[in-house]
Parts: C-alpha cells; structure tokens; sequence
C-alpha cells in the first residue's frame, strides 16, 4: 500500500509475537471509534523471510488490507490477507500512524484495489456517557414507551 507519513501514535516491538486478527484486535493499540489511520506491522519469520503487512482504518474499522513477502514477492489484499494472517514472527515492529481526512481519503482512493467488503470492528472501550450520547436520551417521549408496555403487558395476560 501507498501511505502518506501521517502522525506516529505507537511504535513498539516484539518477540516471539503470534499474529492474528484476534491478538491485534485485542493489543493496547490506542484505536478507538474515533481512530483514523493505518497499522503497519513489519515482521521477521523463523525462516528469515519478511512480511509486511498494512491495515487502513477509517472510525475504528478496517477498511483496507495488503500482505507483501519480500522475499517472495507475493502481494496479498483484501480479505485474503485474514486467511493467512496466522503467522509466528521472531521478531515483529508495529507501527500505529494517524491520518487527517484528506490524507485518508488520498490512501483510500490509491489504494483500492485494497478495500474491503466487510469491515473489521475494532474493541472500543464505551463508557455510561459515549452510549448516552448515541442514544440521546433527551428526545425519548416516556409516556409513549409506558402506554405501549402497558398496552402489550395487558394482551401477553
């Protein structure tokens, strides 16, 4: 993939580091709903080959997915990238990069051919008060719910 440099908001290396979607999903990567960017994550095999891999998020949510083996020189996108993401790496570096609006709408339009169907939701810590906004509770006509439970209770008698 083609990416603008964008802001740098975690670098970090590990050892012995088993890559799939569900450990980085999971990993402390600071991506929220809010989040707009990409992953990079660079990493050695046991057998001395290199895989570089690259996520585009867009609100939290994978939108776009490429695998290159170096040595190989085998590209690997879209949802094809998930089958073989379970991988051992010795030694692995993960890059989490923030990008503006316009700089992910350029990746998104270079980078196309790498756009998935189906995107991957992040976690996201939700607190008492995010839910309350989405909800707007402010707007809620009580005595209508009340009438219509009431209304149901009395037919399910």
């Amino acid at each position: 993939m083609y990416m603008p440099k964008g802001w740098i908001k975690t670098r970090f290396e590990e050892k012995n580091f088993n890559l799939n979607i569900k450990d980085l999903k999971n990993k402390h990567l600071g991506i929220d709903g809010s989040f707009s960017g990409y992953i990079r994550i660079f990493g050695t095999t046991p057998h001395d080959t290199h895989d570089d891999y690259y996520f585009l998020i867009e609100n939290g949510r994978i939108i776009a997915a490429e695998k290159v083996e170096i040595e190989r020189k085998i590209r690997t996108i879209r949802d094809d990238v998930f089958n073989e993401m379970d991988n051992l790496y010795k030694e692995c570096e993960i890059s989490v990069v923030r990008l503006d609006k316009s700089q992910l709408d350029i990746s998104k339009e270079i980078n196309e051919d790498c756009l998935l169907e189906n995107r991957v939701v992040f976690k996201s810590e939700l607190n008492r008060e995010e839910l309350l906004k989405k909800i707007n509770a402010d707007h809620i006509n009580v005595e209508r719910l009340l009438y219509k439970f009431e209304n149901k209770r009395v037919f399910k008698s």
